[in-house]
């Protein structure tokens, strides 16, 4: 069960925007200081939006980077949430989960994008297998390549010593990493992209 954090008050953060009805998936982002990463995320979202029924929950962690008054704006549908502190990234994700409704959880980070029928790609196969708990997403950098660092194995000594780019392109097909599956034949969606941060 995740559990929303406790707030100084006492009292979990009302979130702004109408509590849809039961939905199929709940999309949770957190902001921190990132509106214009959310404003091209969630138009992302809408640009492909699945056949399904969704909702989106956007957390700002304390950043009052006027994101809700350009998800208010802009997107009016999107549920908006104001943390008063930074509450850090786990706990931003736990409060937006508290508030979502949907049989379906997606944590989604601001600087992706989601592309083509990913959403519905990513349900699919999660109702293919009920025993699944949680799902991993292929994830793609700008350029198109593979992003990867998107799947990781149980962490021992072992792998995150030798856990590099460099050898994961070396040898994409090493038993010590899980990244060799992605030389086999892809079975699984490719539901969003990575957009790096600029550099300042």
């Amino acid at each position: 069960m995740i559990a929303s954090p406790k707030q100084e008050t006492g009292q979990v953060p009302k979130a702004s925007g109408l509590p849809p009805p039961a939905v199929d998936l709940s999309i949770v982002i957190v902001n921190w200081n990132s509106a214009d990463y959310v404003r091209r995320c969630v138009q992302a979202i809408r640009h492909n939006s699945p056949a399904f029924s969704y909702e989106i929950v956007v957390v700002d962690s304390g950043s009052f980077d006027r994101c809700g008054e350009m998800l208010n704006r802009e997107f009016p549908e999107v549920r908006f949430v104001q943390s008063q502190s930074n509450v850090g990234f786990a706990s931003a994700n736990n409060l937006g989960a508290g508030l979502a409704m949907g049989r379906f959880l997606l944590f989604l980070n601001p600087d992706t994008e989601v592309v083509g029928d990913a959403l519905d790609k990513l349900v699919k196969a999660l109702e293919q297998q009920p025993d699944a708990g949680l799902a991993g997403a292929r994830l793609l950098n700008t350029d198109g390549s593979l992003q990867t660092s998107c799947i990781q194995s149980f962490p021992t000594i072992l792998n995150q010593v030798l856990d590099c780019e460099w050898l994961r392109r070396l040898f994409p097909r090493a038993g010590f990493g899980e990244w060799r599956h992605f030389a086999e034949k892809p079975r699984l969606p490719l539901p969003w992209k990575w957009c790096p941060v600029p550099a300042s």
